[in-house]
């Protein structure tokens, strides 16, 4: 699909403006990343406040897993975090550093029924849990770099 036609799939063309989101959602643009919500842009940055102060090792960003040929489904987050005890603490200083927990996440305002049964049929391919975030398990950070 051309670059054109592309934009024309998001102007109203009675005013000439760029269609509002179906759901509401604001395309937010943090440390120069491109996000597709404030939700998941405020995720980013508490994910980067938590990887500050120990909590996480690293995280990665859009990471894509087969649902059906030819069809993807991308995790907001996948999150390595560090060990906090247990096994992972009597570790010699000399052995790989292995995370205790691994999560993948996904922000999510409005769970659609589409993207309810890619996460299920991910969590069923993969065995894995997908830990689906809400406004209210997300802590609004204006600026924290």
């Amino acid at each position: 699909m051309g670059r054109a036609r592309r934009r024309a799939a998001w102007t109203d063309f009675a005013t000439g403006q760029a269609a509002a989101p179906k759901y509401g959602a604001r395309a937010t643009v943090r440390d120069g990343i491109r996000f597709a919500s404030r939700l998941e842009a405020d995720r980013y940055s508490e994910l980067k406040w938590l990887q500050r102060e120990g909590a996480v090792r690293f995280f990665l960003r859009q990471v894509p897993f087969d649902v059906a040929e030819g069809v993807r489904w991308r995790a907001d987050f996948v999150v390595f975090w560090k060990a906090t005890g247990g096994f992972f603490s009597d570790a010699p200083p000399f052995a790989p550093q292995v995370p205790a927990c691994v999560t993948i996440e996904d922000t999510k305002g409005h769970l659609t029924d589409a993207s309810r049964v890619r996460i299920k049929v991910v969590e069923g391919r993969y065995n894995l849990r997908v830990r689906i975030l809400r406004r209210a398990d997300v802590r609004s950070f204006l600026d924290v770099a």
